[in-house]
């Protein structure tokens, strides 16, 4: 069930209680359902669990976003007029008759969703705003304006059946309003002597005209509702399509209230929120500091330190208020390029958890939690997100820190993303010898006045002292306090330099580690790349060499056929000349055999030269 996985009942139903109550999200999910335009949309929101795919939150954030493009184009989704007439529908479809103040609820309702309908079906609508579209085509049946149309002439300015639409009723009731008249007339001079039987008589006049009136409305609105009956159906999954688009509308809304951007999103348990602001006291229009929030599976763990007051838990709270917000379909108070990825659990454990009823002190109260924490997490590996404050104080501080780094390894042992916030100096040291961990100081002035800005690789100074001046503590008490430390106090100065060197030497070899990894990648890739080209450059040679084998292969068939047909050509060129010759010589001999004997002399002594058998010589 997305980042609320631990709702329900029993133990994981106290344990989201106690996390929506400690991370302020109950408060924050009232001002979403506030921007909700219909009861209808509101109802649905305060009933909103979190997404539990990409999908769901990618269509919910592309609806987002036409929403606020919506709105700065001064355009609008006509929502307002729609009322929560469900049950109404439900029984005229089952055979009811509308009564007049249903039909007046009605009638308003089906103006605004034709109108609704309309604005989504205009010219161009689609194409600039297709996920909104695509909520009323996907569950919405299209509304019959005519009948629709119909339904809202029949009831007039004053919520009752229109006279205009249904003239009949205009004698009834002008009869009606006179008997009324006439009755009260008699009932202010009731004291007059005959008035008592006057007054009867107007009674009696009154209740057959209201009767008569009250049968002829009655034939009217069953008319009317066996006319609407067979779309009731279209009506309820219009209502449908229009509540989703109002919860799609108040989150594009509270989007942009909180000046949010659309955050990339994955399930890899990463969390790159840059700039990020607390949504809760951003919507109070307190002057809020950015600071970037970062998770990821390399470094699943962040140990927030810095003095009281300083804004530690502020931090907390806007990652787990940044999860679910995505989570829930929102945008997220960062600038743009941040990633929030979808987390399938959200649990925190922050303030007094005390609960004198049960016998629980406040660390027996915090321990409970922690051990529901704990449970869960091992259902939710690489999913959860867990947060926090101050864990394991209220009790000895070597045994506090003792078991707070046993319950922060355990849950880096499930994977678990988590936020820690701390005075024990053991703790702030834990990234020295852990790489899971990180560190980060709360920023604070010269005189130890908080800044509330987060600074990444540092740890913080609780600085009990300056917090103690602030809440305005007598001076002489304070002062007696430093006494007291004396020598102490430069220990511990000495002891936080230490360890804070230590820290950002251990961050500084991490990411040497990291450099030097990322330079071995690089050079295994490259030498990759070398052995692909290499590779690619002989199946090259290899590939134009068969090429080329294979076009001489064709070039010496051509020429052998060419060859062949050559010969054969001069062969055939042989016979017909050796035919031609043996032709040529035959008929030379005829015609040289018909020369010697000419039995046709001519006049000159000669014969018929040149001719032969009955015609010219041919030679």
């Amino acid at each position: 069930r997305g980042a609320d996985a631990s709702r329900g009942s029993g133990k994981e139903g106290v344990l989201w209680a106690e996390t929506a109550v400690g991370l302020d999200w109950d408060r924050l999910w009232e001002r979403v359902a506030a921007c909700a335009r219909t009861d209808l949309g509101r109802q649905r929101i305060e009933r909103t669990v979190a997404c539990s795919t990409i999908a769901e939150v990618k269509a919910l954030h592309d609806g987002v976003g036409e929403v606020i493009k919506l709105i700065k184009a001064k355009r609008n989704l006509p929502l307002d007029g729609v009322l929560d007439v469900r049950q109404i529908l439900l029984r005229v479809s089952k055979g009811a008759v509308l009564a007049s103040a249903e039909l007046c609820e009605v009638a308003c309702t089906l103006r605004a969703l034709t109108g609704l309908q309309r604005e989504l079906s205009s010219p161009g609508f689609s194409d600039a705003f297709p996920t909104l579209e695509r909520v009323w085509a996907d569950k919405a049946e299209w509304i019959d304006t005519a009948v629709a149309e119909e339904l809202v002439q029949s009831v007039g300015e004053d919520g009752q059946v229109s006279e205009e639409m249904y003239p009949q009723l205009k004698k009834p009731r002008a009869r009606m309003e006179e008997a009324r008249r006439l009755l009260e007339e008699l009932g202010g001079a009731s004291g007059v002597n005959g008035d008592s039987a006057a007054l009867l008589r107007c009674e009696e006049e009154f209740s057959k005209a209201s009767g008569a009136l009250r049968d002829l409305e009655t034939t009217i609105l069953k008319s009317i509702t066996a006319s609407f009956k067979p779309h009731c159906g279209a009506g309820l999954a219009a209502l449908e399509a229009a509540t989703v688009l109002d919860t799609v509308w108040a989150r594009g809304a509270i989007s942009l209230r909180l000046n949010a951007t659309r955050p990339a999103v994955g399930t890899e348990g990463i969390i790159h929120a840059l700039g990020a602001r607390n949504p809760i006291l951003h919507l109070k229009g307190v002057e809020t500091v950015a600071n970037d929030l970062k998770l990821s599976p390399q470094v699943p763990s962040l140990i927030v330190s810095g003095p009281n007051g300083g804004g530690k838990t502020v931090v907390m709270k806007t990652f787990g208020l940044l999860v679910l917000l995505v989570a829930h379909g929102c945008w997220v108070p960062a600038i743009e390029g941040s990633r929030v990825d979808l987390f399938s659990m959200v649990a925190a454990s922050l303030g007094d958890q005390q609960d004198v009823l049960a016998g629980l002190s406040t660390f027996s109260g915090h321990m409970r939690s922690v051990a529901g924490i704990l449970e869960l997490s091992r259902h939710h590996r690489g999913q959860g997100l867990v947060l926090l404050d101050e864990l394991c104080s209220g009790t000895d501080p070597a045994a506090g820190a003792a078991l707070a780094q046993a319950v922060m390894e355990t849950l880096m042992d499930n994977d678990i993303r988590l936020v820690v916030t701390t005075h024990y100096a053991s703790i702030k040291a834990l990234a020295t010898v852990d790489s899971r961990f990180s560190v980060a100081a709360m920023q604070t002035n010269k005189d130890g006045a908080p800044l509330f800005h987060l600074l990444q690789g540092q740890i913080g100074m609780s600085r009990p002292l300056e917090a103690a001046r602030r809440a305005r503590l007598p001076e002489s008490l304070i002062e007696r306090a430093q006494t007291l430390l004396g020598e102490q106090a430069v220990i511990i100065e000495s002891m936080h330099q230490a360890e804070s060197a230590a820290v950002l030497a251990n961050a500084a070899q991490r990411q040497v580690r990291e450099l030097q990894a990322a330079s071995e990648a690089a050079a295994r890739r490259l030498e990759q790349l070398e052995a692909s080209i290499e590779s690619a450059s002989r199946e090259m040679e290899e590939a134009a060499m068969r090429v080329l084998k294979r076009q001489m292969r064709v070039a010496y068939e051509e020429l052998d056929a060419a060859y062949s047909s050559a010969v054969k050509a001069e062969e055939a060129w042989y016979g017909l000349d050796d035919s031609y010759s043996s032709e040529m010589d035959g008929l030379d001999a005829f015609y040289g055999g018909a020369e010697a004997f000419d039995p046709l002399p001519n006049s000159s002594g000669r014969g018929a030269k040149g001719k032969g058998r009955g015609g010219k010589r041919r030679r």
